[in-house]
């Protein structure tokens, strides 16, 4: 009986020291990009040319062989840089746009595509971020106007795009801004 009664008590303290941390800290993300799909970048393709007057997906010059992930815990009131090298993308937030912490998740998704997931999905920012991915990387074959599809999986996992976001290039990079969180392509 008393053996019975110190494992209670030590796993009652586990998890009221559990609690108490979880209170304290945001957890890390339990993202999970949606490459999984692997016809996501044609059916984006498909959808795109149907939905949005003809554009057509940027490609990277070399395909991504693998999902590219950076994860960052990005406090409220602090402006907030993640960088990716390879490709080159800066995601900017700025101090004003997050209320609390948050572990912010941005995922280049392998393939041909210019093409990420940001997460967690669904976050809403008080003042809009910024997205900067290096031209160099893109194949951009001259091409002079930009536009940032704003994409969601559907209950059966097909891509639908919600809206266009205006995307310029400035000097070396293009970049467009949202206020939310989910998936987006860049397209031509």
């Amino acid at each position: 009986m008393r053996r019975k009664a110190v494992v209670q008590t030590l796993l009652m303290t586990g998890m009221i020291g559990f609690a108490l941390a979880c209170a304290e800290n945001p957890t890390e993300p339990t993202f999970e990009p949606t490459s999984t799909h692997a016809y996501l970048g044609d059916a984006l393709n498909a959808a795109s040319s149907q939905e949005s007057n003809g554009l057509v997906l940027l490609e990277w010059k070399s395909n991504l062989n693998s999902d590219e992930t950076v994860v960052e815990l990005c406090q409220a009131g602090q402006t907030c840089t993640l960088s990716m090298r390879k490709p080159s993308v800066n995601v900017t937030i700025p101090a004003s746009a997050l209320s609390q912490d948050t572990y912010i998740t941005v995922t280049a998704l392998a393939g041909k595509d210019v093409n990420f997931e940001f997460g967690p999905h669904g976050t809403q920012f008080n003042t809009p971020i910024s997205v900067e991915v290096a031209v160099k990387d893109t194949k951009t074959n001259g091409a002079e106007s930009f536009t940032a599809l704003y994409w969601v999986l559907d209950e059966f996992g097909n891509p639908s795009i919600e809206d266009q976001l205006p995307a310029w290039v400035d000097g070396r990079d293009l970049h467009f801004e949202t206020d939310h969180f989910s998936g987006y392509a860049l397209a031509m």
